[in-house]
């Protein structure tokens, strides 16, 4: 029977080294690329929650609006009110630019979400406005 070098075992037990340590150190990097993937989506999940409190709150809207619209500066004007299944549509075929700047102002600094605004110049002091306000 031939004898086996002991030099090629040793060799042999490097070399399976070397690939164990290789293949530790890619799973460690992989284990650490999923854990900040993971941070990040849990931080941009907290994130969208807030927003989905801010924006989803139906009653916080409407009371926002009411609050708005109850100024006495838009009281005066033409506009018109009318609440949808999912949206409010503001609309004025002639208000004045500020009653326009009022609630422009309002609404823009308050958490709602504006999917349509189209607002129109008509004279030096009047315009004409369609917005639609989500929740």
């Amino acid at each position: 029977m031939n004898k086996v070098n002991p030099f090629y075992i040793l060799g042999f037990l490097v070399v399976i080294l070397f690939f164990t340590i290789s293949k530790v150190n890619s799973a460690r990097q992989e284990f650490l690329d999923a854990q900040s993937s993971y941070l990040q989506t849990q931080r941009l999940a907290q994130k969208v929650s807030v927003y989905k409190k801010a924006y989803a709150d139906k009653t916080k809207i409407k009371k926002t609006l009411q609050k708005i619209l109850r100024a006495s500066v838009l009281t005066k004007s033409d506009l018109k009110v009318e609440y949808k299944k999912s949206f409010v549509r503001l609309t004025s075929d002639s208000l004045e630019l500020p009653a326009l700047n009022y609630l422009m102002g309002q609404v823009l600094n308050k958490t709602l979400q504006i999917k349509k605004l189209k607002i129109k110049r008509q004279s030096k002091k009047r315009a004409s406005l369609e917005m639609e306000i989500a929740w």
